[in-house]
């Protein structure tokens, strides 16, 4: 089986995505470690270093995921042409990273971060559908 390029983009995209998303998971973890994991310091460590870099990097995270998004699109669609299910996977793709850009820009929590946080639910669902 080959990989062509406009797949290994598009699996860059979900896992740079997947990093990204992983921050939501990686503060409460970060946070019960610290209490639970006293009798386990190599653990203890590794889980903060990790939850550490998602919780720092989630920004980058989340525009890398997009400037890969970008190549995916413009390489399938110069190869196979239009895809609707792309192309509304992309869209709240691209809505995800306005919206997080605009919530790093202001700076406050509002109805902003609940959108932002419900397309981060939506998103891999929209994925799936794009893959299979």
């Amino acid at each position: 089986m080959t990989i062509s390029g406009g797949s290994l983009l598009g699996i860059g995209v979900l896992v740079f995505y997947a990093m990204a998303v992983l921050n939501a998971a990686a503060k409460p973890l970060l946070r019960h470690t610290k209490v639970h994991a006293a009798n386990h310091p190599k653990m203890k460590a590794t889980i903060e270093k990790i939850a550490r870099f998602l919780i720092k990097n989630h920004r980058l995270l989340g525009r890398i995921a997009a400037v890969l998004l970008a190549a995916h699109a413009g390489v399938q669609y110069f190869r196979f042409g239009a895809s609707v299910t792309g192309a509304a996977a992309a869209a709240l793709l691209v809505m995800q990273v306005t919206l997080g850009a605009y919530g790093a820009k202001i700076k406050s929590r509002g109805g902003w971060l609940i959108a932002h946080r419900v397309i981060a639910l939506l998103l891999p669902a929209a994925m799936f559908i794009h893959i299979f």
